[in-house]
């Protein structure tokens, strides 16, 4: 029985990146909005139209865009308490990514535990910027994004940390998604106000 592939393989040669230059590992900013707010998502490149690896990393073509008097939001953390990790999972023939982000927040208040109340049975949808400048999109119009864990504390010492660890998720993805549309018209709330 022949294979059908919906995504047609490729190779080049992966060459080791630059020894120079400040580390960028972490993550420089995170957008969070609700996925029922969102009202259109970028389009996906076709995969049979991806002839090379850089086109198995999605690139999106147009922009995110929200519903009328909805937006998106900030969350800021330091750069050295987030970050996103892709890992595999799944058996062989049928294995997807699943997306994660670790982020720690340095309060123990009323905003944070706030904000898990009200996501901790909602789909969200995460735009990440990480160190070389790419915006990640998790979540799309089939899936958004869920918290997995989340641990807030006051510590016992006065050295400890005080705040919230938290960790969101999303499994089956076919790759990493590249948004490459505007964002920062999504923080304005009357960004979109045409029905």
């Amino acid at each position: 029985m022949n294979e059908v592939l919906n995504c047609p393989p490729c190779f080049e040669d992966l060459n080791r990146g630059a020894e120079c230059g400040n580390s960028r590992a972490g993550i420089k900013a995170i957008m969070f909005g609700l996925k029922s707010d969102v009202k259109t998502f970028p389009s996906k490149k076709p995969a049979e139209t991806r002839t090379k690896l850089e086109d198995h990393v999605i690139t999106t073509a147009g922009n995110l865009e929200m519903k009328p008097g909805k937006r998106m939001y900030k969350f800021e953390s330091k750069r050295a308490t987030a970050e996103l990790k892709y890992t595999l999972e799944g058996e062989s023939g049928g294995r997807s990514l699943k997306a994660s982000l670790a982020a720690y927040y340095n309060q123990f208040g009323g905003n944070i535990h706030g904000f898990i109340s009200t996501i901790k049975n909602k789909e969200l949808v995460l735009l990440v910027k990480v160190g070389n400048n790419d915006w990640h999109l998790l979540g799309d119009e089939d899936e958004g994004v869920e918290i997995e864990t989340f641990e807030a504390g006051t510590g016992k010492q006065t050295t400890d940390p005080i705040g919230a660890d938290f960790l969101l998720s999303i499994s089956g993805l076919e790759g990493a998604t590249i948004y490459k549309g505007e964002t920062e018209q999504l923080l304005e709330e009357d960004s979109n106000t045409g029905g």
